[in-house]
């Protein structure tokens, strides 16, 4: 069962309550690619992912990362898409979430 509250990685700046689930989707990553997750304070906890199919044939799937504001405050969380082997992401996002009580 997903998040109540679902966000595009295409947004930069979002405002969750504390202990509030959410979610955040991010395109499926090409062959190979994976997201990678960090976060620049433990005011927001990772809950796990999702993988939601796509609604077109053929289409690549969704992934939606999970997580739960813990305290209230300003953090950052950083997405970045590479490779395993690789050192430098294609394709990195930077959320600014902003959590109230």
């Amino acid at each position: 069962m997903g998040p109540k509250k679902l966000y595009s990685l295409e947004t930069d700046r979002l405002t969750v309550r504390v202990g509030e689930p959410f979610g955040v989707a991010v395109k499926g990553s090409p062959g190979g690619y994976v997201w990678e997750i960090t976060s620049d304070a433990e005011a927001v906890r990772a809950c796990g992912r999702e993988q939601q199919a796509s609604s077109k044939l053929g289409g690549r799937a969704q992934e939606v990362y999970l997580f739960e504001v813990v305290q209230a405050g300003e953090t950052h969380v950083s997405f970045s898409l590479r490779r395993p082997w690789e050192t430098e992401p294609i394709e990195t996002r930077r959320l600014t979430i902003t959590s109230v009580e």
